[in-house]
Formats: structure tokens, sequence, C-alpha cells
């Protein structure tokens, strides 16, 4: 049985997130606000991965991107943001993924 898609729904929870996350830091709940950024970032990915009919594995967005870009392009400050290990650059749920 066909697994129902759901990137919509993914993709939901990864902007509810990401506000989340801002609240978090207006309010001064830095270590909150990493986590909810995380979560949001992983759930966005994800949506993209369900919207393609692939599954992803694992919570690591670094370790995702470059599968994802097999088959799209990814921004390459995307990656790099993804990978910084202190999160230099924001991660954005709303990053646009074109194909290539």
């Amino acid at each position: 049985m066909k697994a129902m898609e759901r990137s919509g729904d993914w993709l939901d929870q990864a902007e509810w997130d990401l506000a989340h996350a801002k609240s978090d830091v207006e309010r001064g709940f830095y270590d909150w606000s990493c986590f909810s950024a995380q979560l949001a970032a992983e759930k966005a990915v994800g949506a993209v991965f369900q919207k393609l009919g692939a599954e992803a594995w694992g919570h690591s967005v670094a370790d995702l991107l470059p599968a994802l870009s097999q088959r799209y392009t990814v921004p390459e400050d995307l990656s790099r943001a993804a990978s910084s290990p202190f999160g230099r650059k924001a991660f954005r749920a709303s990053a646009k993924i074109a194909p290539s």
C-alpha cells in the first residue's frame, strides 16, 4: 500500500515550528529557539522528499541536502548554512529549491 502524500502537512508544521523559534528568540529562550528551528528545517526538507515520492532518513539537514541535490539545485548558501557547526546563517524553511 502506497503512503499518502502529505508534503503540505509537513511544510505547514515546518512553518509553525519556525514561528515558534522566532517567538522563543523574542522571549530570550535561545536554546529552545535553536531546537525549534532545527525541527522546522528537518520538516521542510522532509516535505520536499515526500513531494518527490522519496524517503528521507535521519535528522541531519546537512546530510539530507546532498541527496536532494542529486535531483534539484540546492542553493550553495543553504547547503553551507546547514553544514555550519555554529549556524552562522539561518536555514530558511521557505528556501526555493529549483529543478536543475
